[in-house]
């Protein structure tokens, strides 16, 4: 698949789709259907529960990203085919209409729901998000970390409270170019 130019993806906002709950263990073991392309933003590994888009990691080597799935779902039977939600996904990320299916505690999922509310082209710091859920800064910020959902969940727009960029599970380099990008789609000025 080729991959469109940074500057031609769009990452606007997703509509709220229903989110699907915690994950039991029993769950887990059901079957994923994954894919590893490339997309805009380099290559990804993608993949989906029955219930919907459940991984995005980007990662340059296919067999690292596969290791990393099949460790964050040890017990799932993994098959590799390029279904449309997860072609449609690697190549404009940003804008995926499907599903989500978030595999977090409660308090990760009222998190990542936050983060599904920052505009594209914005960015909230820790403390806004704890704010608006009732927590403090750290816990977000651990929630934060712990989303797998790439840009699909946007963890990209969360910063810290002096401005900088903060961390980012894909690195630093990544997390910039997203914010720029959608900044210039947007028509913000950084």
């Amino acid at each position: 698949m080729a991959s469109t130019p940074l500057h031609k993806l769009t990452l606007g906002n997703r509509p709220r789709q229903p989110l699907t709950a915690f994950i039991s263990p029993m769950i887990m073991r059901t079957s994923l259907t994954w894919y590893y392309g490339e997309s805009g933003y380099g290559n990804a590994l993608v993949a989906e529960s029955p219930h919907g888009l459940i991984h995005f990691d980007f990662c340059d080597h296919k067999d690292d990203a596969v290791t990393r799935l099949k460790q964050r779902f040890p017990d799932a039977c993994l098959n590799e085919q390029p279904t449309p939600a997860l072609l449609s996904a690697l190549e404009n990320p940003g804008t995926s209409h499907a599903p989500l299916h978030l595999c977090g505690s409660s308090f990760q999922r009222q998190v990542w729901h936050a983060l599904l509310d920052i505009p594209a082209g914005s960015t909230r710091h820790y403390g806004d998000i704890a704010r608006q859920i009732g927590s403090q800064a750290r816990a977000v910020g651990q929630a934060v970390g712990k989303n797998r959902l790439a840009i699909l969940v946007p963890c990209h727009r969360v910063t810290r409270a002096d401005g900088s960029a903060g961390g980012f599970y894909w690195g630093a380099e990544l997390k910039q170019q997203l914010l720029e990008q959608e900044r210039t789609t947007a028509g913000h000025t950084p």
